[in-house]
């Protein structure tokens, strides 16, 4: 949990939080995203690691505060990593 991380580990990771949003940004054409960290089972947490989610919004999307996460089709997640990795490369 992020409570039992060690500060200057968090703030390494958070270091990289706005050149990953330029990348979400960038793919996604997205306006804006939403920086999510779940912090125990009860508050969503599901993967007992530390990590954060960084999602794409739009105006209208319905969204509202809740993130209902759900699945690629087969090959669709590749096709994302590639595309993050090369907005990560030219924003860097």
């Amino acid at each position: 949990q992020i409570v039992d991380m060690p500060e200057e580990a968090c703030a390494h990771v958070a270091a990289s939080i706005p050149q990953l949003g330029r990348a979400v940004l960038s793919v996604s054409g997205a306006e804006g995203f939403n920086l999510l960290q779940n912090n125990g089972r009860v508050a969503g947490q599901a993967v007992n690691h530390v990590h954060f989610h960084l999602i794409p919004r739009r105006a209208d999307d319905g969204l509202g505060y809740r993130w209902n996460a759900g699945s690629y089709s087969p090959g669709r997640d590749a096709e994302f990593v590639e595309a993050y990795k090369a907005a990560l490369e030219e924003n860097a």
